[in-house]
């Protein structure tokens, strides 16, 4: 049994002579630090590190390229040194090193590092795709730039279980990170990049990270309960916050929409008017979102939806329901008329068109639905008259009741569209007077040409350069009402005009309607025409061009094409 315990400590003590990285005793054989490895060209890896020895007699390097093994002390370098290239490499792998400090057959710690080392002019993929989400509603990517020939980079992304978002950015060459911003999805998302020159692509590198914030749970307003009284000239501040599943308010900005379900004529929310089936929405500031709601000129009690959507597009509301409204007195009013086409053929030439009175309280609310309003013409014209008594929220020609508008009936006589007329509304507390041009209804252009056909006989000096065609142009309303004093524009392909217009700019593209006297509702605009404008003949077979007028009526949809045609004879 002793001559056991005497083999085994024997081989113990020759095991341990044997070993060469045994650790000096000597405090001043320190291994290195700070060991950097960079590609500084297309076969050359510099070594740099940090010597904190003051006794050694050397570095040792050892050196693996891909998955084999280590070349043990690769390189023995002398005392004190603290860089070295390795060069003349043509193997593109990872390159792995380290270091360590020698005296005798004792040595230091090793420091170790590795490098893709690569061939720059080729396209490499990138490396070392790194995602961070720096805020709310942003994702960072970095990642390494392995060519130095790219075009650029194209990146992929998917979210969650989704397809792939291919090509979803294109950025340039030389670039290293992205911000993915504006994100509003919690989930998983997944990008994956690759460079690309000449429509040739490296390999992709891939990465994911679960996006995440705070999302809303339910939305807070210490005011459900609490009876809310809108006075009208007290604007009503409405706050309301959206907290998370802790009771934070939750900082990420949000819409969240105003709703009234049900409420009087005229109240509102931001001095906006909208039916009970629109909403208006405010965006979070801290997660508090604002409003303003005023009160109508007609009293009652009013409920307001407030929601939102979280993440996942789920609806979270609540419902303010015990809302007093008060009322006010008109104070404004507009007026306004039916336009073009909107007339209705009343017969006998006469147009009947809808006349509208918006009025509005103090604060610039709708008043109140039965408002009393009345109509007048004050200066009684004999070719129009006008239906007097109306109110508030009664019913236009089409069965729509407006909050806050009267409706009435106008009639006119057709021949006297684009005259003038005064109309006057008024209410107890506000009367309004405005001037008017009565409105052309559905209009009809009739038009001629004289002559028809402008000729030349070739080289014959009794024909001139150029000859006149007169376009005579009619217009005549729904009812065939000659209509006077409207402007007509003139455009043709071929030839100039030869004289100012008669309107009141002096263009000599447009003409007035009715301007000759005993010709209502006619114009007639002169057109000279060039005889180089016409093709020359060939042969016997005379030259033809044939030009086309437009004539149509500004504003409106309403034309009329005349042609006319260039002849050019051959010598007679």
């Amino acid at each position: 049994m002793k001559r056991r315990i005497y083999f085994l400590l024997i081989l113990s003590l020759f095991v341990l002579s044997c070993s060469k990285e045994t650790i000096s005793p000597d405090d001043s054989l320190t291994a290195p630090s700070n060991l950097t490895l960079a590609q500084i060209d297309l076969e050359s890896i510099q070594l740099n590190w940090q010597d904190n020895s003051s006794a050694e007699e050397g570095f040792r390097i050892d050196r693996k390229i891909g998955e084999n093994n280590w070349e043990e002390n690769y390189q023995i370098l002398a005392e004190n040194t603290a860089t070295f290239i390795d060069s003349n490499l043509t193997i593109f792998d990872y390159y792995y090193y380290r270091v360590k400090a020698f005296i005798d057959n004792d040595y230091s710690d090793y420091i170790e590092s590795g490098i893709n080392f690569l061939n720059l002019d080729s396209l490499s993929a990138p490396t070392n795709l790194v995602l961070e989400q720096i805020n709310l509603e942003s994702i960072q990517l970095t990642w390494q730039d392995n060519s130095s020939a790219e075009e650029g980079f194209r990146i992929d992304r998917k979210i969650g279980e989704n397809e792939w978002e291919e090509n979803y950015q294109i950025l340039a060459e030389n670039t290293t990170t992205f911000i993915d911003s504006e994100l509003i999805t919690i989930d998983n998302y997944s990008y994956r990049i690759r460079a690309f020159a000449d429509g040739e692509y490296s390999d992709y590198t891939e990465a994911n990270i679960d996006f995440f914030y705070d999302d809303v749970s339910y939305i807070y307003n210490p005011l459900i309960g609490v009876q809310i009284n809108l006075y009208p000239f007290i604007p009503f501040e409405y706050q309301v916050a959206l907290k998370d599943s802790n009771g934070n308010n939750v900082q990420r900005v949000y819409d969240v929409w105003f709703k009234f379900i049900s409420k009087p004529e005229g109240t509102n929310i931001n001095n906006l008017l909208y039916n009970t089936t629109d909403s208006i929405s405010a965006q979070t500031v801290d997660g508090i979102a604002t409003v303003t709601l005023y009160g109508g000129n007609e009293s009652g009690t009013a409920s307001l939806k407030i929601y939102t959507y979280n993440s996942n597009n789920i609806e979270i509301s609540i419902v303010q329901s015990n809302i007093i409204v008060h009322s006010l007195a008109p104070e404004t009013i507009e007026l306004s008329i039916g336009g073009i086409d909107s007339g209705e053929n009343l017969g006998n030439g006469n147009w009947g068109i809808e006349v509208s009175a918006y009025i509005e309280d103090i604060l610039c609310n709708p008043v109140e639905y039965g408002t009393a309003v009345y109509f007048s013409l004050p200066d009684n014209p004999e070719w129009a008259s006008i239906e007097a008594a109306a109110y508030t929220g009664n019913e236009n020609a089409n069965g729509d009741s407006l909050v806050g508008i009267a409706f009435t009936s106008l009639i006119y006589d057709g021949t006297h569209i684009n005259d003038t007329l005064i109309i006057q509304a008024e209410t107890g507390w506000c009367i309004e007077t405005e001037e008017f041009t009565m409105p052309l209804q559905f209009p009809v252009l009739d038009a001629a040409v004289s002559p028809h056909n402008l000729y030349w006989i070739e080289n014959n000096p009794s024909y001139p350069d150029s000859l006149i065609a007169t376009f005579m142009i009619s217009l005549l309303d729904g009812q065939n009402n000659p209509i006077d004093n409207q402007q007509l524009f003139f455009l043709c392909d071929l030839g100039v005009p030869i004289d100012m217009g008669t309107d009141d700019d002096n263009n000599p593209f447009t003409e007035n309607t009715g301007i000759v006297p005993n010709q209502h509702g006619q114009v007639n605009k002169d057109w000279i025409f060039y005889k180089y404008e016409c093709p020359p003949p060939v042969g016997n077979e005379p030259g033809m061009i044939t030009g086309t007028m437009i004539v149509w009526i500004p504003g409106t949809s309403t034309e009329i094409e005349i042609p006319i045609t260039l002849i050019r004879y051959p010598e007679e």
